[in-house]
Formats: C-alpha cells, sequence, structure tokens
C-alpha cells in the first residue's frame, strides 16, 4: 500500500457512513486497486535496524509507521532492572551464544519472556512517588460494595498517608451510577505509586481486588487520599487501575536513567534531504516522554498525537491498530455524529452524551460512556455483517487498516497525525515508553 499522507484533504467533515463509503471509493481508483475485504489487516514494515539514517530515510521523512527491531545495543536497561520474567529473579534477557562462523565469536541475543511480573525489591523505594492513575471501573454498584476514595491505608510496604491530590475527576456511562445499578466509570486521580503496586502485585486483580472505588465522593481540593484496596467489600465484576502517560522528568532519577532516550531521536543526522512527508530531517527535540505500565487488558481509544511518536515496548505485549490520516479523520468525526443523532434522539437518557469535539489522547469522554463503545467498535470489530450493525467501519478498518504487535524490546514510530488505538494484551504486566519528537 502506498503512503497516505499526501492525499487531497477534505474530507474531515465526512459524518455518515455514506460519505465513507463514497470517498474510499474515490480513493481506490487513486490508488488503482481495489479493496479486498477478507484479507487481514495490513502489517507495519519491519525496518532493519535501528540506524538513524535508515530510520529517517525509511520512516520519518515518508511520514510512514515503522516497526524497529529488538535490539541488544537498543534494548532499555528497564526491560531488566524493573522487572522479573518467567517467574525468575535471575532470569537474563541477553545471552551469548556461538556463532555458525567460529571467527565471529559470541553473539548476543534476547531472550523473549512469556511473562513478566514487577520485580518488588526495586520498586519498592520508589512507593512514595505521586502519579497520575486511572481507575476504570465496570459493572453493579451498591452501597455495600462502594469504598470512599478517603478512606486510605497503607500499601504493601509504605504508608500512603496524605501524599495525593484531589485531582479528581468521575466519568460515568451505562445505565447511571444509582445503587444497585450496573454502569461504567472512569476517574483519574494522582497518588502514591504504591496504590498501583499493591494492585499489580495480584495475578489477577480484576478478580483479586479487595474493593470498588467510589470517586465521586471526593471534594474537589487539595490532600484527598487515593482508595484503599485492602478494605473487605463486595467485588466489582471488573476494574482497574493504570498508570498512563506518566511524565518521566516527573519521575526519580533512578528510574529515568533506566530509559534512555533513543540515539536516533537524539543524534540525528541534519544532511539528510528533505523527501516527501516531514519538511525537514528530525531536529532531536524531544517534547514529552511518558510512561505506562498496567495490567491486561488495558486499553487506549482511537487519537491521534500533535507531534511524530517513537514507541518502545518495555514489557509485556502490546497490539496497536492505526488509521491514515484522512481515514481516521472522516472515521472520528463519524463517530461524533453518531453521538449527536443518539442524544437528540434521547436526550434524557443517561446512556446519551454529547459529541467530543477532541481527538486528544485519553480524553475523559472516550473512556466511558457511548463514545468509548463506538470508537472501540470503529477499530476492533472485524466482522463486516451489515450497514446496521455496530461494524459499520469493517469495510474501512479492512482497506486502509494497520496493525501490529509489540513485544519486549521492541518499537513502534507513529507519524504525525495518524490515528491510532493500543490495547495490552497476554499474561503480566504490560510496560510501555514513548517519546514525542521532532
Amino acid at each position: 500500500m502506498r503512503c497516505l499522507a499526501h492525499r487531497p484533504r477534505g474530507i474531515s467533515a465526512l459524518t455518515c457512513s455514506a460519505a465513507i463509503s463514497h470517498y474510499i471509493r474515490n480513493q481506490t481508483r487513486h490508488l488503482g486497486s481495489s479493496p479486498i475485504l477478507n484479507n487481514p489487516l495490513q502489517q507495519i514494515p519491519l525496518l532493519p535496524s535501528w540506524d538513524a539514517d535508515i530510520f529517517q530515510e525509511r520512516a520519518y521523512l515518508p511520514a510512514f509507521p515503522a516497526r524497529l527491531p529488538r535490539s541488544t545495543t537498543s534494548l532499555p536497561p528497564a526491560c531488566q532492572k524493573w522487572f522479573i520474567h518467567n517467574g525468575d529473579p535471575d532470569f537474563n534477557l541477553i545471552t551469548s551464544t556461538t556463532s555458525q562462523n567460529d571467527r565471529d565469536g559470541l553473539l548476543a541475543e534476547i531472550q523473549v519472556p512469556r511473562s513478566s511480573e514487577l520485580r518488588s525489591s526495586f520498586w519498592i523505594e520508589h512507593g512514595t512517588t505521586i502519579v497520575p492513575l486511572e481507575l476504570t471501573l465496570n459493572g453493579p454498584t451498591t452501597s455495600s460494595s462502594i469504598v470512599n476514595i478517603n478512606d486510605v491505608e497503607s500499601g504493601p510496604s509504605t504508608n500512603l498517608g496524605d501524599n495525593a491530590n484531589g485531582n479528581t475527576n468521575n466519568i460515568d456511562g451505562g445505565t447511571g451510577t444509582n445503587t444497585n445499578n450496573t454502569h461504567e466509570s472512569f476517574h483519574r486521580i494522582e497518588a502514591p505509586l504504591n496504590l498501583l503496586l499493591t494492585y499489580l502485585s495480584s495475578p489477577s486483580p480484576s478478580t483479586n481486588t479487595k474493593a470498588a472505588i467510589n470517586t465521586s465522593a471526593v471534594p474537589k481540593g487539595n490532600n484527598t487520599k487515593p482508595p484503599s484496596l485492602d478494605q473487605q467489600s463486595s467485588l466489582s465484576p471488573s476494574h482497574s487501575i493504570y498508570l498512563a502517560q506518566c511524565e518521566i522528568s516527573s519521575l526519580p532519577a533512578s528510574l529515568q536513567e533506566h530509559i534512555p532516550t533513543p540515539s536516533l531521536l537524539t543524534n540525528p543526522n541534519p544532511n539528510l534531504n528533505s523527501k516527501r512527508g516531514s519538511s525537514t530531517p528530525i531536529k532531536g527535540d524531544i517534547y514529552s516522554t511518558s510512561l505506562w505500565l498496567g495490567r491486561p487488558p488495558t486499553y487506549t481509544p482511537l487519537h491521534r498525537d500533535p507531534n511524530p511518536n517513537l514507541f518502545v515496548q518495555l514489557a509485556g505485549r502490546k497490539v496497536m491498530r492505526l488509521l491514515p490520516p484522512e481515514i481516521g479523520n472522516a472515521v472520528f468525526a463519524d463517530v461524533q455524529n453518531q453521538i449527536i443523532i443518539a442524544s437528540s434522539s434521547s436526550p434524557s437518557s443517561p446512556s446519551s452524551s454529547s459529541a467530543s469535539t477532541s481527538s486528544a489522547i485519553r480524553g475523559e469522554e472516550m473512556m466511558a460512556g457511548p463514545e468509548k463503545e463506538l470508537l472501540h467498535d470503529a477499530v476492533w470489530s472485524d466482522t463486516d455483517t451489515g450497514p446496521d450493525t455496530q461494524n459499520r467501519y469493517a469495510h474501512v478498518l479492512k482497506t486502509y487498516g494497520f496493525e501490529v504487535e509489540l513485544g519486549l524490546g521492541e518499537g513502534l514510530f507513529i507519524p504525525k497525525g495518524w490515528w491510532h488505538s493500543v490495547k495490552g494484551v497476554g499474561e503480566g504486566v504490560t510496560a510501555s515508553v514513548n517519546w514525542w519528537f521532532r
């Protein structure tokens, strides 16, 4: 498939499936090929190495996604120091093997573990660090299954005390938050890292966490406390805690040093000739660096970034689906139109919601309720069963969508404006780091 980055503009206002279909027909003629619905999603091309010149020439300058392979020279130290792999504290990710050619001597290779968990001996000293956490609750909530967020007990080794800030948001979806109702809610808090460590210490937190979490009772102000995971109570069927988009510069230096910025971003070749896509080679400016840490299933909805993005998997696995800028614009606009129609036809329904005008990463309206469901189905529903089904974008996805699965040590370049959605999958914890740059 040819790069779509320079297609004619003018489709951002498409707000119905007929318009999207018309656009796809036009783009198909432009490509000179017909879409084949039964084929799997296209795979992201794999670069041969982390060489800065190759990266710029084949990915950054053409503004096209690219995978980067595991490499012993580019593997972040965090992959070894932060985690225990395959349940073995002495598991060594990098091993030496004898080459077929004796003159080459020993070659270093990376062993890919089946699963990874946090190395508690490393993390214990960082438990009081304040971090941004996302709490997602799903299922019936009753008065006996709610723990007020102000009731706090100590984590596994450090008292959480009064260290949390009162930056809490509560977004409800489903059938509302009344007693005995089923609903989904999403909350953001700033709390000690120990809260997440406690949650991740269980291999199956969705079934072993001891309390549902109520943030709706939190007053807006300072000195509010994170929810206790140690108080006995009825379980909600599913809920999770996720460290999402945590700014690396806010973490202790001992954590920062284990995730150095890749050299292909810091030492670019300024003499490369500009090609289609980006107007200039990489400048070496890092806008922001974020850490992501949780236990599958984790989820980031369909969105686009305002800057180029280099994403590296530190532990576990993630699957990502991508759409070219114009295609993603049309899909996102159509989802917003569906929400507006649903809201206007049933304005009193608690499941209705006003449409979002923002495509920002992890916007609150994307994380619970109808917008989350529609964005999820747009990207992750593969079966095209008819125009009246939830899988209205299957044709678009199979024609223009890309998919990639990343494991430990692998990277992905996401050009500016490319739409993407991410899922954490598999066993063990999943951890990632990304750099927004230019």
